[in-house]
C-alpha cells in the first residue's frame, strides 16, 4: 500500500513538473522573449515597431484625407502634433527634467531630449544641430515620415508636422525663438534645414518667466496654461 502511494506521488510530481515545463514554454518571461523564440531578434523587433508606428501614422493621415479632405487631414495632424508636444514639455518641466532655456544651447538640449523620448533609437530622423553664433541650424538628412508619405503617394499637398512640433516646444517652454525652414525634403530639397534664432535671456528674467507660466498652469489645474504661453511666445 505504501509503495503504491509512493509511486502515485512520484507520478503526480512528474506530471506537475511536466506541466510546469510546458507552461514555461508557452508563457515566456515577457513579450520580447516570445518574439526571440519566434526567431525575431531585438534589432528586428525595433525595426518592426518603427515600421508599424509610421505605417499607422501614414494610414491615419490617409483615412482622414479620404473622408474629410486633405486640408482637414493637415489641420488635424498639425493640431495634434502641437498639442502633444506642448503637453510633453509642460510635463517634463513639472518633473524638473527641463530647466530654464536661456540660449540656443539650452534649446538644443530640450529638442534632443524630446526627439529621444518621442522617437527613441532614430525612429524619426537622422539629423544634426549646429550652432553658429546667434543662429542654430537643424539639418535632417533622412526622415521616416517623409519615406512613408512617398510610399503611400501622400506627398502632394502635405504640410510637414515638424513645424507644429517646434511650435509645441515653443509654447510649452514659454520662450521666444524663431524657426525658419530654408530647405525641406517635402519641397523637393535634398535635406531639411531649419534656422533657429533666439535672443539670449538674462538669468533673472528667465526665472520670473518660468514662475509666471508655472503659476498660470497651477491655477488652471495644469490643463489650460495656453493664455500664459501666448503672452511670451511670439
Amino acid at each position: 500500500m505504501e509503495e503504491g502511494l509512493t509511486q502515485g506521488g512520484r507520478v503526480n510530481e512528474e506530471a506537475e513538473e511536466g506541466a510546469l515545463e510546458r507552461q514555461d514554454r508557452l508563457l515566456p518571461a515577457n513579450e520580447s522573449d516570445l518574439a526571440l523564440r519566434a526567431g525575431i531578434s531585438l534589432v528586428q523587433q525595433l525595426e518592426f515597431a518603427r515600421g508599424s508606428w509610421w505605417q499607422h501614422d501614414a494610414q491615419w493621415f490617409r483615412a482622414v484625407a479620404h473622408r474629410w479632405g486633405l486640408q482637414a487631414a493637415n489641420e488635424a495632424n498639425l493640431e495634434a502634433a502641437e498639442r502633444a508636444t506642448r503637453a510633453a514639455v509642460l510635463r517634463l518641466r513639472r518633473q524638473g527634467a527641463v530647466g530654464p532655456v536661456r540660449d540656443l544651447h539650452d534649446l538644443e538640449s530640450v529638442f534632443r531630449l524630446l526627439w529621444w523620448l518621442f522617437f527613441p533609437e532614430g525612429h524619426y530622423q537622422d539629423s544634426e544641430f549646429v550652432i553658429d553664433g546667434e543662429e542654430g541650424y537643424w539639418i535632417g538628412k533622412s526622415c521616416h515620415a517623409f519615406e512613408q508619405l512617398c510610399r503611400g503617394d501622400l506627398l502632394a499637398g502635405y504640410e510637414c508636422g515638424c513645424r507644429a512640433f517646434r511650435d509645441g516646444v515653443k509654447k510649452g517652454l514659454g520662450v521666444s525663438f524663431t524657426h525658419e525652414i530654408s530647405e525641406s525634403l517635402v519641397a523637393g530639397d535634398q535635406q531639411c534645414r531649419v534656422v533657429f534664432r533666439m535672443r539670449r535671456v538674462p538669468k533673472a528674467a528667465c526665472g520670473v518667466r518660468a514662475r509666471t507660466i508655472e503659476g498660470a498652469a497651477a491655477a488652471g489645474g495644469g490643463s489650460r496654461p495656453a493664455a500664459a504661453d501666448q503672452g511670451v511666445a511670439q
